[in-house]
C-alpha cells in the first residue's frame, strides 16, 4: 500500500488547523429536496456510508465570531452544518478506506455465506435425489412340483350290474391293472356274420383324483361290417367319428341298416370308429368325480363306451387277418391345473377358454393315436 504521504491531496485548498474552520471552507450547497433555504456543508469527496448520517454538536458560537461576513447564509450555514469534528483531512482518509475495507470484507463475508449456503443445498439435493434413485424391493417365490398328472386309477372294478359305480364286493373283485377296465372281454374271441361278441370298455379313477373330463378314441382295424352301439354317457366329437350305414334291401325300393336284429332302440347310434367325449346325464361335456362306495374302496366310473361289437349279416370272415382283427380303445383324461380354471364353487366345470384348450390337445393326441 502507498504512504499517505506520497500520496496526491484529495483537494487543492490548504487544510485549515481546526475542523470547524475547515469544513465552513467546503463548497456549500442548498438542498433543493426540501427547498430549505439553509444550506449544508458538505467535503468535494465521498464520505463512507458509517459517517454519512453520523452527526456532531452544532459550531460554537466563537466559532461563528470567526467568520468575519456576517450574512444570513452564513449564520443558517452555521446552524444547518450537519458533520463538525476535529480530525483533520487525514483521519478522514484513513476513516474512508476503513469503511471501504469493512465494506469489502462484508461483501466477502455475504459471498462466502452464499456460496456456503449453495454448497448446503445442494449437498441436500444430492443426498434427496441420491435415496429416491435407489429405492427398490426384491422377491423370490419358489414353487414345487411333483410327477404325476392328479389323476389316479381305480382301486376297484365297476359294478357288473352298475358299470358307473364301483364294485360293492372288493374281496371278490381283483384291483384293476388301470384307467381302461373290461369285466366281458375274452381274448381270441371268434368273429362271424351276424355275431355279437362281448367286448364292455369303462373308464375310471381312482377316490383320490382330480375330477377330469373323459375322452375315448376307438380304432377299428376289422372288416367294413363290424360296429358297436355307443353307450348311454357318452357323444360323438364331431368331425372325428366314422358311422356304421351297412344297408341291405328289404323290399324292391326300400333298404334298411344292416343292425343286429337283437338291437331294437330306435335312437341307437352305431359307429365303427372315432373320438367320444364323456357327457354323463347332461348334453354337454361332464367332468368324472371320485366317490366312496359302501366298503370303503374308492372309485368311479363313466359307465361303458359300448357293451359288444356286432358284425352285419353280410361280414366276411375272411377278411379277418393279421392286420384286420382288432378293436384298440384308448382314453384320455383332462383334469384342470388350479381352482381358478372353474366356473363355479362345484367344481363342475371349467371355462370355456380351457375346455377349447383342451379339445385342441385331445386331437392332437387322437392323430397319434391313430397314426
Amino acid at each position: 500500500m502507498e504512504p499517505l504521504a506520497s500520496r496526491r491531496p484529495l483537494c487543492s485548498r490548504p487544510a485549515p488547523t481546526t475542523g470547524a474552520a475547515w469544513l465552513r471552507s467546503l463548497p456549500r450547497t442548498t438542498d433543493a429536496s426540501t427547498s430549505n433555504p439553509r444550506t449544508r456543508m458538505r467535503p468535494s469527496f465521498p464520505l463512507p456510508a458509517s459517517m454519512r448520517r453520523m452527526r456532531v454538536p452544532k459550531a460554537t458560537r466563537a466559532d461563528q465570531a470567526d467568520d468575519d461576513k456576517p450574512s444570513r447564509t452564513k449564520r443558517l450555514s452555521h446552524e444547518a452544518t450537519s458533520i463538525e469534528c476535529d480530525v483533520d483531512k487525514r483521519m478522514l482518509v484513513q476513516a474512508a478506506r476503513k469503511g471501504e475495507d469493512m465494506d469489502t470484507s462484508q461483501n466477502t463475508g455475504k459471498k462466502r455465506t452464499t456460496l456456503i449456503v449453495a454448497l448446503v443445498a445442494c449437498l441436500v439435493l444430492a443426498v434427496g435425489a441420491g435415496v429416491f434413485a435407489w429405492f427398490s424391493a426384491q422377491d423370490t417365490k419358489t414353487n414345487t412340483f411333483v410327477s404325476g398328472t392328479g389323476i389316479t386309477d381305480p382301486d376297484v372294478k365297476p359294478d357288473p350290474n352298475r358299470p358307473t359305480d364301483p364294485h360293492p364286493d372288493p374281496d371278490n373283485n381283483p384291483n384293476t391293472d388301470g384307467k381302461i377296465v373290461e369285466t366281458e372281454w375274452n381274448e381270441n374271441s371268434p368273429l362271424a356274420p351276424g355275431s355279437i361278441t362281448p367286448k364292455n370298455p369303462n373308464m375310471g379313477i381312482g377316490g383320490d383324483s382330480m375330477p377330469a373330463y373323459v375322452f375315448a378314441m376307438v380304432e377299428n382295424t376289422l372288416p367294413a361290417d363290424a360296429y358297436f352301439v355307443l353307450g348311454k354317457g357318452w357323444k360323438p366329437v364331431e368331425g372325428y367319428v366314422t358311422e356304421y350305414k351297412t344297408t341291405i334291401t328289404v323290399a324292391p325300393d326300400q333298404t334298411v341298416i344292416d343292425k343286429h336284429p337283437s338291437i331294437t332302440d330306435p335312437d341307437a347310434k352305431l359307429y365303427k370308429s372315432g373320438l367320444f367325449v364323456y357327457v354323463g346325464e347332461t348334453s354337454d361335456w361332464a367332468m368324472l368325480a371320485p366317490t366312496v362306495d359302501p366298503a370303503g374302496n374308492k372309485a368311479n366310473y363313466t359307465g361303458e363306451l359300448f357293451d359288444k361289437v356286432y358284425t352285419s349279416s353280410t361280414f366276411d370272415k375272411g377278411q379277418v387277418t393279421g392286420d384286420k382283427n382288432t378293436i384298440k380303445v384308448s382314453a384320455y383324461f383332462a383334469a384342470a391345473s388350479g381352482d381358478g380354471e372353474y366356473t363355479g364353487e362345484n367344481k363342475n366345470q371349467l371355462k370355456e377358454e380351457s375346455k377349447k384348450e383342451i379339445l385342441a390337445s385331445v386331437k392332437a393326441w387322437a392323430a397319434n393315436v391313430k397314426a
